[in-house]
C-alpha cells in the first residue's frame, strides 16, 4: 500500500507530520509562525497562523508560487533642482503604493515566511499601458492624483516609476 502522510498542529502551534507506514511523528522546521489550523491535500498543505494570516505550502512539485512585489519612486519637480524626492506635505510618500496612499519603501518589503526567497532584485518596470518607456521608466503627470503619460510635457510636474521584485 503506497504512503500518505497526515498533518497536526499541537498546542503550541507547531505543525507535525506522520507518514502512514511509519510509527513516528516528526515535527516540520519551525518558521517562527504558530499555527492554529493545518489541512492538506494532495500536493499542497495549508494553515491558519496566529497571526490570522493564511499560508499555503507547495510540497513535492517543480511548480513554484511566485509573487510580483511592486513601489512605486515618486518624484515633484522643483524649479531650482529638477525633479527631486523632496515632495510637498500634502504629497504621496517618495516610495508608495500606486494609489499612493501607502507608504512603500523597498526596504520594507519583506517576505512572507523564512521558507521564501527572492529570485532577484529590484528592477525598473519598463513599460506602461503596452508602451515601451525608456531604461529609468519614468511616468509623468500634471498631479499625483492624475493621469500618467510615457512621455514629459511642458506640464509635467510630478512623475513616478515602478520598482518590480
Amino acid at each position: 500500500m503506497p504512503s500518505s502522510q497526515i498533518f497536526a498542529v499541537n498546542n503550541s502551534g507547531r505543525v507535525f507530520t506522520l507518514l502512514t507506514n511509519e510509527k513516528k511523528w516528526q515535527e516540520l522546521e519551525y518558521l517562527g509562525i504558530e499555527f492554529k489550523k493545518v489541512s492538506a491535500h494532495e500536493m499542497v498543505v495549508w494553515a491558519l497562523g496566529g497571526d490570522h494570516q493564511i499560508y499555503v505550502y507547495v510540497y513535492g512539485t517543480t511548480v513554484p508560487i511566485r509573487v510580483c512585489e511592486e513601489a512605486y519612486e515618486n518624484q515633484r519637480w522643483r524649479p531650482t533642482e529638477g525633479f527631486s524626492h523632496h515632495l510637498l506635505p500634502t504629497d504621496r510618500a517618495a516610495f508608495s503604493s500606486a494609489d499612493g496612499l501607502t507608504e512603500r519603501t523597498m526596504m520594507a518589503v519583506h517576505l512572507p515566511t523564512l521558507a521564501w526567497q527572492w529570485e532577484g532584485p529590484w528592477a525598473i518596470h519598463t513599460t506602461f499601458s503596452g508602451q515601451q518607456l525608456n531604461s529609468e521608466g519614468w511616468t509623468y503627470a500634471l498631479d499625483f492624483p492624475r493621469v500618467y503619460s510615457a512621455s514629459s510635457c511642458w506640464s509635467s510636474c510630478v512623475r513616478r516609476r515602478k520598482w518590480t521584485r
